[in-house]
């Protein structure tokens, strides 16, 4: 699938010293492809029928700068499958591979009959990339809709937050208030009191954002969603009513609506391991609806519309 054994499909060209010790190249898009799936936290395993031993995998992806999670060759294949009383050609399930990858049909006919799902790639399909992409997100829903809930803790409700544009002068102001509370609260172990922030005379509800536009906005990215939102100090202790998320447990964006229209919007830990993806998010929501961001965390207000102060502001921030 990745590495030809004649001239089946156009190989990627590196020059390497560890060409010295393998000379085998891999199929055009490799590389684009793997460095998007560890961006998005995916493993990556090497599963192959060839009896090269492991070291050579490894060299041949090491040439191009890539490491996958690990890998399994036909000595590993067979010890494993003899253990489970298979005898398939390979049985992804029996290593927890989610998704296979695949050039044999015959394979996914094993699949479709062991129960492991498979994305077949002609030799010939050069849009190959975007096909495994566009499964793995596929997969990735199915996925979620066996696990339904997402999760947040309730100390990170709106600490990070997107407001309209017109209650600028009373972020600051309060953001000035809530710094010096601070100063005046803390006696060198903790804080003496609380400070409970005061709801904005702007309310985002006002913007009449609609829920289906935002969604529409969030489905352009490699999100999953979840309509169901646990909240409390634990997974799963109470619903959050009227609440979506995108993302994983204690890490992503949410919001909350009423009669279908955008209530509130917040951030909790990051959304994903993407700074680009982290910014283009961001940007379009702000401009389509004039934006703030305000994080009651670090006491910073990031205009969303400004490019050049949100970029500045992920890049900084593990969002």
């Amino acid at each position: 699938t990745l590495i030809p054994y004649s001239d089946e499909f156009e190989v990627e060209k590196k020059r390497s010293i560890l060409n010295l010790i393998s000379d085998e190249k891999l199929r055009v898009g490799t590389s684009k492809l793997f460095r998007k799936l560890k961006r998005e936290n995916h493993e990556i395993w090497i599963y192959t029928t060839s009896y090269r031993p492991i070291w050579k995998l490894k060299i041949i992806f090491a040439k191009y700068g890539l490491y996958p999670n690990g890998f399994i060759n036909q000595k590993i294949n067979q010890t494993k499958q003899k253990k489970h009383n298979s005898n398939s050609s390979k049985n992804p399930k029996l290593f927890g591979i989610d998704l296979h990858i695949d050039d044999s049909k015959g394979v996914k006919i094993e699949g479709d009959s062991l129960g492991f799902s498979t994305v077949i790639v002609d030799p010939n399909d050069k849009d190959w990339v975007n096909k495994v992409i566009s499964e793995i997100n596929r997969e990735q829903q199915k996925t979620n809709s066996r696990n339904q809930n997402i999760f947040y803790h309730e100390d990170d409700y709106k600490q990070v937050e997107l407001v309209p544009k017109e209650n600028l002068a009373e972020l600051l102001k309060e953001a000035e208030n809530v710094k010096d509370f601070a100063i005046e609260n803390f006696d060198g172990f903790g804080y003496k009191d609380i400070y409970v922030r005061g709801d904005s005379k702007f309310q985002l509800i006002d913007k009449q954002v609609s829920k289906e536009k935002l969604e529409k906005i969030l489905s352009d990215f490699p999100l999953p969603k979840y309509d169901s939102v646990s909240t409390g100090i634990r997974p799963g202790e109470m619903i959050s009513k009227r609440t979506v998320g995108y993302g994983k447990n204690y890490n992503g964006i949410f919001f909350q609506f009423d009669n279908d229209l955008i209530s509130a919007i917040w951030i909790v830990g990051q959304i994903i391991n993407n700074d680009e993806v982290v910014f283009e998010i961001l940007k379009r929501i702000g401009q389509e609806w004039s934006l703030l961001l305000m994080d009651w965390n670090k006491l910073q207000l990031v205009d969303l519309r400004n490019e050049i102060q949100l970029k500045k502001y992920v890049m900084n921030n593990e969002l």
